[in-house]
């Protein structure tokens, strides 16, 4: 294993496949999309972490580990995960409606309402800017599922 800062790799028992070209593009496309500095405004929230610290719920490293990890599994982020899926399915625009409606009906809080709608936005706005693709959503997971098929 290699280690670097608190994050550890595993480098025994690592598994090689060449990836086509087209793949990898759009795996870096997605890298892109989801990076911090892709122009939507994600660096300037925190999807409640502030909070969390602020309360006492996360105040190392293992409780922001714990912290994350209810966040994608029983959090906003597995229902993001789940949102942006149906918006990938989505084959008409009634069904990307009403998704984007119940994503956004799913937000715990306004401030968690004005994240993903302000990020969705957005990044809808970007994609149309670069690639001239129009998506008729708000919600940030709803938009992104679109954008990538």
């Amino acid at each position: 294993m290699v280690r670097g800062g608190c994050w550890l790799i595993p480098t025994d028992k690592v598994q090689t496949q060449t990836v086509p070209l087209s793949d990898m593009r759009q795996l870096q496309l997605l890298t892109q999309w989801l990076s911090p500095a892709f122009p939507i405004g994600a660096f300037s929230y925190s999807h409640g972490l502030e909070w969390a610290v602020k309360t006492g719920d996360v105040m190392d490293g293992p409780s922001l580990k714990t912290w994350i990890f209810a966040n994608i599994i029983h959090g906003a982020g597995r229902n993001d995960a789940i949102f942006m899926a149906h918006a990938y399915r989505a084959d008409r625009n009634a069904q990307l409606h009403e998704i984007d409606q119940l994503a956004n009906a799913f937000a715990p809080s306004k401030e968690r309402l004005a994240e993903s709608t302000s990020m969705g936005k957005a990044f809808a706005k970007t994609i149309f800017d670069v690639w001239g693709n129009k998506i008729e959503a708000s919600s940030f997971s709803v938009v992104l599922g679109v954008a990538v098929k």
